[in-house]
């Protein structure tokens, strides 16, 4: 499993990514680490606290950090996890979900967007030829 793409999809369905769909996708995860962990684990119950908003504000790093680590110890569960997160992946591709996100201090002009066919244009066109 490549490190850096857990995170990226836990932040996008973090931020609503996929509508209805992504909120399945939260249903599945908690239904997976259930299943293979059960219900009381610790990976489940961080699943459903940042699904429902009430994680650590690190959150969700820290709950791909938590998955990640279980998987790693855990073959079954990261079989299921990498089916989850490939499905999770093509969900978010097809619909073109993008994530925008600015942070800390910022001077300037910040253009979030995501497909652009065409040109973007910052200030006054250009004036007539000379």
């Amino acid at each position: 499993m490549d490190p850096g793409v857990l995170p990226q999809v836990l932040a996008a369905l973090a931020q609503g990514a996929a509508g209805q769909a992504g909120q399945h996708a939260w249903t599945a995860l908690a239904a997976l680490a259930g299943r293979i962990l059960g219900p009381d684990s610790a990976e489940t119950k961080a699943i459903e606290a940042t699904r429902a908003g009430n994680a650590d504000p690190a959150c969700p790093g820290g709950l791909a950090e938590i998955l990640a680590r279980r998987a790693s110890t855990d073959p079954g569960f990261a079989a299921g996890l990498e089916d989850w997160l490939a499905g999770t992946r093509a969900l978010l591709e097809a619909g073109h979900t993008t994530v925008n996100q600015v942070t800390g201090q910022q001077s300037g002009t910040v253009i979030q967007a995501g497909n652009v066919f065409g040109g973007i244009s910052i200030g006054d066109p250009p004036g007539p030829p000379a």
